[in-house]
């Protein structure tokens, strides 16, 4: 029997769908850092397999609903009337709608400031380590100092996650 391609595709992004929905859900709710894999694919009612064949890591899961969460929120926004003319707008015309209109995103959406808040930190993190790795690969013959000199100067370039880091430290 052949296999259906088309209905394949709409299967697979109904379950892509449906764990950015419950991942986003449960990384609203509880935070980033206590959600594993396993507990989005349970409540996605899919097995782990199934999961990780769509998104082999949990920044892979993170990049997707964060890009399907924002996506959505700005085609919302574009078909708004308000929207129309903001290229005319001067630039303080331009810095008050787009302050009024991410204060009223977050009241409509308070999800959306949480998993925001949550994303930004995490991604960060990751961000921070991977460049600590890097910094002991690359400079596998500098001393402790040097290689704390460079992530210091790294982390004051990217001072959102300097607390969070350091508090880990």
């Amino acid at each position: 029997m052949a296999r259906n391609i088309d209905r394949d595709n709409r299967e697979a992004e109904r379950r892509k769908n449906q764990l950015m929905d419950a991942g986003f859900q449960l990384f609203s709710k509880y935070g980033i850092e206590t959600v594993s894999l396993q507990k989005v694919a349970d409540a996605a009612d899919v097995g782990a397999t199934t999961m990780y064949k769509y998104f082999q890591t949990k920044e892979k899961l993170l990049i997707a609903i964060s890009a399907k969460v924002w996506g959505e929120v700005w085609q919302e926004v574009l078909v708004n009337p308000e929207t129309s003319g903001f290229e005319s707008f001067t630039a303080y015309q331009g810095i008050a709608f787009y302050a009024d209109l991410i204060i009223s995103l977050y009241r409509k959406y308070p999800e959306l400031l949480r998993f925001s808040s949550e994303y930004k930190t995490f991604i960060g993190l990751r961000s921070i380590w991977t460049f600590w790795n890097l910094c002991e690969a690359f400079f596998i013959r500098c001393t402790s100092v040097q290689r704390l000199m460079a992530v210091s100067a790294w982390i004051f370039l990217n001072r959102s996650c300097s607390q969070q880091w350091l508090s880990r430290c």
